[in-house]
Formats: structure tokens, C-alpha cells, sequence
């Protein structure tokens, strides 16, 4: 949620911080957005002056530095978008709930009000229960959309459609659950080792359980090895073992090959002879394939 209210005079204290900082030799102008974050952290973490005639929710109980790094802000993250009407005086926006996934990252839905509420219930999202409707009034919906689909890849093809794309060494991202995702990040990448099957009945397979009528594959896990380079980029081995994969849980990517490259050299995983793949080869995977993918999810 983005707003605008009481919390812009609270932006003086950080911007203060910074003149007196240059003033002192502490900060130059050479120095980046996150050494500038560190120095209002380690040195600056309150206000010198607490506003103490503020009370109740407008009071700012402490101010929080965050550095994002430049390379989170991308066309697929932050695309451009059409003009939204109106926009000059929107003071708060929030993203506005949908089950499409697909829909929202193209058309932005979002409410809209011509003023910020720092409530209970507003700053839980829950705008229908505002504290001060009374004072600015109900959420507008508005749409802010992509100005082009370029790039941007539907996730909404159906799953039968989908499968029957998939074929013996595509490569595929598979979305994991909240509680995986800080093994090897919200993607996880597989190997197929064969055309999807729709199961008869239910069946389970390492432990986990797959439902009748489920579309699977069997394939290979790619592992992360080590942690992401500087740049980004990542470096698997493709596992042994042969796992089942639920096709539902794979992104539907369909137009856009993913693509592993063998480390030092420019080619895709090849199977040895007999059929498996070269225990210990590396492969990387590019940090700009691997920001597009995680921003269809």
C-alpha cells in the first residue's frame, strides 16, 4: 500500500539527517543508495526530535531504512503503465484483491482514496471497515494497466493445453509453499523424464501424495548449488533421482524456452549414454531468466 498524510513530515527527519551528514564529511557524493541507508541506520535510527503533540495512530512509533537493490526494478517488476485519470489526486493505493493472477499483473486493479488512513483497520486492508469513513470517505477502484503486453506471458492457458506442451528434457519451474521456498528460493526446476500422465487413481511417491485425476510427469530436480553468485546467477546439478511432479504446480510457460547452459560452455543439459545426465555437470542459470520467471508468479 502506497499513501500520502501525515507521514510526509516524518520524511524530514531522514533528508535533515543526510545534510548534516554531507555537511560533516560523513557521506560524499560518491557513495550509493545502500551505503546512505547503512549510515541512517547505524547512526540515525529515531528522529532527534519526537513530535510528541502527535498522538494516536498518527504518532510514528519509529522510522525503518530499507535498501532495494536497483536490480529488483525491472520492466517485468515494474512495467510501464497506461495513465491512470484522476491520478494528481490520489493520496492512497492499494492493490486490490483477485483470484487472477494473470489479470492483475495486467490490468492493475487497485483502490484508490483521495486521502490516507492510517487506522486499525485500514492499514490491515480491510477498507470496508474503515475507523474514519465517515471523515474521507469509501475506496475507489481504479485500474492502472500495463501499457504493453510485450514480454508478458499469461498464466491463465488451461492445464491440458499446457501439459501437452511438455516433452521428454523440458525444463521446467515448479512453485513451491511458503515453508520451501527459503531452501532454494519460490521456484524450484526439474528435468522431464517423460510426457505427463493423468493418474487413475490416487498414488504416493516420496512421500508425498498425488490425487486421482492429477496430471504428472516424472522428471529430474535441478540443485541449487551454494548460494547465487554477485551478479545473480545460480548454479545447479541435476539430481539422480527420479521424482513426480505435479503438472498444476508448474508456471505455464510456453512461448519462453527456460534455458540452463552448461557452465563454461554454451550448451543445454544432454543426456549420457544410457539415458541419464553427467553426474556432476554444472549448470548455470541466468539471473535475468530467473527475475522474469519469479515475476509471472
Amino acid at each position: 500500500m502506497h499513501g500520502k498524510g501525515v507521514c510526509d513530515g516524518y520524511s524530514n527527519s531522514p533528508s535533515k539527517a543526510l545534510n548534516l551528514a554531507a555537511a560533516a564529511g560523513k557521506i560524499v557524493g560518491q557513495d550509493g543508495a545502500r551505503d546512505v541507508v547503512l549510515y541512517l541506520a547505524r547512526d540515525r535510527p529515531s528522529p532527534q526530535t519526537l513530535k510528541t503533540g502527535i498522538s494516536g495512530y498518527w504518532k510514528a512509533d519509529q522510522i525503518i531504512y530499507i535498501y532495494y537493490d536497483e536490480r529488483l526494478f525491472t520492466k517485468s517488476r515494474v512495467p510501464d503503465a497506461k495513465p491512470m485519470p484522476g491520478s494528481s489526486k490520489v493520496h492512497m493505493a492499494a492493490a486490490k484483491k483477485t483470484a487472477d493472477a494473470a489479470a492483475a499483473k495486467r490490468d492493475g486493479p487497485l483502490l484508490t482514496s483521495a486521502y490516507f488512513c492510517g487506522c486499525a483497520a485500514c492499514t490491515a486492508f480491510n477498507f470496508d471497515n474503515c475507523l474514519m469513513k465517515d471523515a474521507f470517505g469509501s475506496v475507489v477502484p481504479k485500474n492502472c494497466a500495463r501499457a504493453s503486453d510485450v514480454g508478458f506471458e499469461s498464466q491463465t492457458v488451461q492445464l491440458e493445453d499446457f501439459a501437452r506442451t511438455l516433452v521428454r528434457d523440458r525444463v521446467v519451474a515448479v512453485r513451491v509453499s511458503a515453508d520451501e521456498a527459503d531452501i532454494e528460493g519460490v521456484l524450484w526446476f526439474a528435468i522431464l523424464e517423460d510426457l505427463p500422465i493423468k493418474l487413475t487413481e490416487a498414488t504416493m511417491h516420496a512421500g508425498q501424495e498425488f490425487g486421482e485425476g492429477w496430471l504428472v510427469a516424472h522428471g529430474h530436480w535441478f540443485s541449487l548449488q551454494g548460494t547465487p553468485a554477485a551478479n545473480g546467477d545460480r548454479t545447479y546439478v541435476i539430481l539422480p533421482a527420479v521424482v513426480m511432479l505435479n503438472v498444476n504446480s508448474m508456471l505455464r510457460v510456453i512461448t519462453t524456452p527456460i534455458v540452463f547452459n552448461a557452465a563454461n560452455k554454451n550448451a543445454r543439459p544432454r543426456r549420457a549414454r544410457g539415458g541419464g545426465f553427467t553426474s556432476g555437470t554444472t549448470y548455470l542459470l541466468s539471473y535475468s531468466v530467473w527475475e522474469s520467471l519469479t515475476g509471472l508468479l
